[in-house]
């Protein structure tokens, strides 16, 4: 179903209010049908960067990840580096975003590498009930720290 990109901003900034947002979007459109735009809306919304910042190097917390290469690709090393930046715990209360305008530029590894990311996606709520019931399986609960066992 397409939307207007003032249309879709409303619903999303409806889903923010109601602490119902995804962990991801897809944002599509014909060329200046403005999902830049409403990217960084979205990301200023939930991040608190200001709209015209999003896209800059002031982007605190944001990371883009855009075809860099001779062959205008996205490549698997640009999408680590966008995973490890997310994994990184964002200060002062900030979410961390990531915005990959140019998804159809993805190589084939680094899209499966992306893919790995939507489906398991980063937890960095202290929460222990809303982690997935994988890992509360896998750790056990010392006070208010959790051990696990690695290796």
């Amino acid at each position: 179903m397409a939307f207007s990109r003032t249309t879709a901003f409303e619903y999303l900034r409806r889903a923010h209010e109601q602490n119902r947002l995804a962990h991801a979007y897809l944002i599509t459109g014909p060329p200046g049908s403005g999902k830049e735009t409403l990217a960084a809306h979205l990301a200023s919304l939930v991040n608190g960067t200001p709209v015209t910042d999003v896209f800059s190097a002031k982007a605190r917390e944001i990371s883009v990840a855009r075809p860099e290469s001779k062959s205008r690709r996205i490549v698997i090393e640009q999408i680590r580096e966008l995973e490890h930046a997310l994994r990184m715990r964002a200060v002062n209360g900030r979410r961390k975003v990531a915005i990959i305008p140019d998804a159809d530029r993805l190589q084939s590894a680094a899209a499966n590498a992306f893919l790995k990311t939507l489906e398991e996606p980063l937890y960095h709520d202290s929460t222990r009930a809303r982690w997935p019931t994988e890992i509360k399986a896998r750790t056990r609960e010392a006070g208010e720290i959790t051990a696990a066992r690695f290796g």
